[in-house]
């Protein structure tokens, strides 16, 4: 058997990067990914797919200070640009 042969034969199923950038993040996770007895591990270990984050879930004092970074920070910067072009 050929050296190189089994060199192009592994090689035959792979995604090009540039082909994954396009991909969603879950896909492009299993695209790329060569070991596929793991790949269900990995899941329950990194918490499954990016879920979106539900202020309203946790405790009072937490959300409050999520709501103040989330709308004060971006109003600040507002608020800042707004007097540097009066000023």
């Amino acid at each position: 058997m050929n050296h190189s042969a089994s060199k192009e034969s592994e090689n035959d199923g792979a995604v090009p990067t540039w082909q994954l950038a396009s991909l969603p993040v879950m896909q492009r996770h299993t695209e790329a990914y060569i070991d596929e007895q793991l790949l269900p591990q990995q899941r329950i270990e990194a918490g499954g797919p990016p879920q979106r984050v539900s202020l309203s879930s946790f405790p009072a004092p937490i959300r409050y200070i999520g709501y103040a970074v989330v709308y004060g920070i971006p109003l600040i910067v507002l608020v800042l640009i707004l007097i540097s072009l009066f000023k």
